[in-house]
């Protein structure tokens, strides 16, 4: 069955692949709304403060304070958007961190189990180890 991400289907070998892309995808559909949000709010602060400062100093021109509300607004968005961004990347590098980890505990038992269970088979048993005290475990 094949695991939604967005509009589109993702093959499960992928998913498998990659942990936490799922999650991966929808924090960064959430930063990119951030950033276009930001963009469009950016740009009518400035846009609204360049026409309360145009009323109070009536220097400057109509065509500054739609290229200065433009300006501020990208750059409102692209800051914004580069912080969420950041925080979906360390965000996957964690669930990554944390599956490999879980998958690699997973081969220890296992191969514990298999050496368990050759000692079991060939009738001996199991190495006995000894701590720097002189105590021995298996």
């Amino acid at each position: 069955m094949p695991v939604k991400i967005g509009l589109t289907d993702t093959e499960d070998s992928v998913a498998e692949k990659y942990p936490g892309l799922q999650e991966y995808t929808v924090c960064q559909s959430k930063a990119f709304v951030q950033g276009i949000l930001g963009c469009v709010v950016g740009a009518s602060a400035a846009y609204t403060g360049s026409i309360l400062f145009r009323r109070r100093f009536p220097i400057a021109s109509k065509h500054t304070a739609v290229v200065l509300s433009i300006v501020c607004g990208v750059t409102t968005g692209y800051i914004i958007t580069s912080i969420a961004t950041q925080k979906c990347q360390n965000m996957w590098v964690n669930l990554a961190n944390d599956a490999q980890q879980v998958n690699s505990h997973k081969i220890k038992e296992h191969t514990k189990i298999q050496a368990l269970r050759k000692a079991l088979e060939s009738d001996r048993p199991a190495e006995v180890h000894k701590n720097k005290y002189g105590d021995s475990f298996e």
